[in-house]
């Protein structure tokens, strides 16, 4: 057997099941030992507060299992690759327009990253104490400056895409100032964003579209840089941003390598773990507030100033009022424990293994293969760290969020991106293929 045939076998590590895999573990498998053996009673913990609390429960974690093996059956059979094949036969027909290439993003980044500093300043404060302004409550009318604001990774997820393909022998070219702008102006002040005023999450946002971006569009990374990558981001960049916006006083608790770990832990675990969330939704199902309905994942993509009355997801706030007596206590009953509140015990299995396909169908549908990965490739990259937050947030303010992501990448795709003629597609053939005698 020869060595390209062996490589087909490996399994993507960055792939969807993998990912997923990953967060199920931190979430529900570390959320476990969080739950068992550090009862920290100075932060609000869910099995402190709900009444009906059993502990953990060995069923739930048996149905948590069974329905991400469901959601990997999915992505790996051939319906979802079917399925879009079409979709790839379009994506696949357009190529960047070197202008409108360096254009579209570039104004974009622009304007989403001044409004992502005004909101930060005005509403939301630097997280580093002394650098923000004074605190104002954000009114409905403007809470989609937020929105508008995390287009920075989409300008850098298109920027970064781009850049990966041109490595490639036969990728297309990227100009020096539009690298000169990704390298000269997007990182560094990606970088001085993520510090002040991001959440952790937004910045694993930033090292995974990266990766992704190195992965799919220009050469596949093993497995154990994405452990490593995993390790650095949970246990190095996390901690120290932590420790940098800490109070003086919680920097002073801060005087051996043992008070450092448990900081470090409770970086990650001082809050109300989703196992616990989904265990009580497994347990109480009955009496569990209805979840908010499936038509609002679709109307999430009308922009609020053209539809103010468009009502809210509350489901976070009832499930918390439900679970703790506050409704800002910011409890979920993350993905799986809000798919089993749509569909119930049988329909939320159903519900991951369609998810799977789901995903499958957004691989193929925007990277296309690996081989000869699609310029609208940026979307997915973009896409696919965003869902991770899904499996502790929920599904359908989640996925809203991300079919909102999916209208405006599509928008920007077909705005920076050109459909090639047939002789265009024909010529790019032809030259793949003198790539390929040569590397021969």
């Amino acid at each position: 057997m020869g060595k390209a045939q062996i490589a087909k076998r490996h399994i993507d590590v960055l792939s969807p099941p993998v990912l997923f895999g990953g967060m199920y573990l931190f979430l529900y498998g570390l959320g476990a030992i969080d739950v068992v053996l550090f009862q920290d009673t100075g932060v609000l913990r869910l099995w402190r507060v709900f009444s009906a609390w059993q502990g953990i429960s060995l069923y739930a974690i048996i149905y948590i299992s069974l329905g991400f093996a469901l959601f990997s059956v999915g992505y790996y059979l051939s319906i979802g690759c079917k399925i879009a094949t079409p979709l790839k036969k379009i994506t696949s027909a357009f190529t960047f327009v070197q202008a409108r290439s360096f254009i579209v993003p570039a104004a974009l980044f622009v304007v989403a990253y001044f409004i992502q500093i005004w909101v930060y300043q005005r509403f939301i404060l630097s997280r580093i104490p002394g650098l923000g302004g004074i605190l104002e409550q954000i009114t409905p009318n403007l809470s989609f400056l937020i929105i508008v604001g995390d287009l920075v990774l989409m300008a850098y997820a298109f920027n970064i895409w781009r850049f990966m393909l041109s490595r490639r022998p036969e990728g297309p070219k990227m100009s020096h100032a539009a690298k000169l702008f990704l390298f000269g102006v997007m990182v560094p002040s990606l970088a001085f964003l993520l510090t002040i005023g991001a959440t952790r999450s937004r910045i694993a946002y930033f090292i995974f579209v990266t990766l992704l971006a190195y992965h799919y569009g220009y050469r596949q990374v093993r497995a154990r840089t994405v452990v490593i990558a995993g390790l650095v981001v949970f246990l190095v960049i996390s901690p120290m941003i932590a420790i940098l916006r800490a109070s003086e006083a919680q920097k002073q608790t801060i005087v051996s390598l043992k008070a450092l770990a448990i900081f470090s832990w409770d970086v990650i675990f001082t809050r109300t773990t989703s196992l616990e969330g989904f265990t009580v939704t497994f347990e109480n199902l009955g009496s569990a507030p209805k979840p908010d309905p499936l038509w609002m994942l679709v109307g999430s993509i009308i922009p609020r100033v053209y539809w103010p009355d468009k009502p809210w997801g509350t489901l976070g706030e009832r499930f918390s009022l439900w679970a703790s007596g506050r409704t800002g206590a910011m409890l979920t009953p993350s993905l799986p424990g809000e798919l089993l509140l749509h569909f119930g015990f049988v329909g939320g299995l159903l519900a991951m293994f369609f998810l799977g396909v789901l995903w499958r169908i957004a691989f193929v549908a925007l990277i296309g293969s690996k081989q000869r990965p699609s310029a609208a490739g940026f979307i997915y990259i973009l896409l696919l760290p965003f869902s991770l937050q899904a499996i502790e947030g929920g599904f359908v303010i989640e996925y809203g969020a991300l079919l909102r992501f999916l209208v405006v990448g599509l928008i920007v795709f077909g705005l920076a991106c050109r459909w090639r003629t047939r002789s265009a597609r024909m010529t790019t053939l032809v030259d793949r293929g003198r790539v390929a005698n040569i590397r021969m």
